[in-house]
């Protein structure tokens, strides 16, 4: 979940405007911190919604931003969400970043698409290091009970598990991350029950037959 303490100092520098401020200055706002939209707060600091440039281009320089308020946006996530919802907002809404609120919607932030990106880096455990398995198999095939026990089985541990439907199959995709990254094994008692290995990342220790054969035929040659 989110925190407001993890929010970087890069973050807390989307400055919100005042709904009291002119267009002018909201326009300007905009160009000085190369965002093509700003949360707007009341001058107590209330998170009323995100206006954006296009919505002010046409209006005059000195009518306050609250004139414009009825087009504002009221997207916001709230600090105790998980980052998977704010990261359906950004991409919902084609968003450069989500303003950020306590649960009283006092403006604190705001969560960027970098931000997300790091929290989803850490979701997947790519960020401690291991093999990567996705595995494709009908929805009702799924077990993470099996799956652990035939990771176990060759001395590993599933560290990290994620699944999705493929929506042009129906078909159920389970990422798995290793605490290992010698796959060998662990692929050959997979596939040994049947499960699609779609795609992996790690260290085969595999003694190919035809490599092996190739080295059998050069030592020969040499002689």
């Amino acid at each position: 979940m989110f925190n407001h303490q993890m929010l970087s100092d890069e973050d807390r520098r989307v400055s919100p405007i005042y709904t009291t401020d002119v267009v002018e200055k909201a326009l300007q706002t905009m160009e000085d911190e190369a965002w093509p939209m700003l949360p707007v707060v009341s001058e107590e600091g209330i998170y009323e919604g995100l206006i954006f440039e296009t919505e002010l281009l046409d209006a005059a320089p000195d009518e306050t931003v609250a004139k414009w308020m009825l087009g504002a946006n009221p997207i916001s996530a709230v600090v105790t969400d998980h980052f998977s919802q704010t990261a359906k907002l950004l991409v919902d809404h084609n968003l450069a970043y989500v303003p950020v609120t306590d649960k009283e919607n006092y403006y604190r932030g705001a969560i960027t698409a970098k931000d997300l990106l790091l929290q989803y880096h850490q979701l997947v455990g790519s960020a401690f290091g291991g093999a990567l398995l996705v595995l494709r198999m009908a929805p009702r095939d799924y077990s993470i009970g099996q799956l652990a026990k035939l990771v176990e089985s060759n001395d590993a541990l599933i560290t990290q598990i994620n699944t999705q439907i493929e929506p042009e199959t129906g078909m159920l995709l389970a990422t798995i991350r290793l605490n290992k990254t010698e796959l060998s094994a662990i692929i050959s008692t997979l596939q040994r029950y049947d499960y699609d290995i779609v795609y992996f990342v790690g260290q085969e220790a595999y003694e190919n037959d035809i490599m092996r054969n190739y080295n059998h035929l050069m030592n020969y040659l040499d002689m």
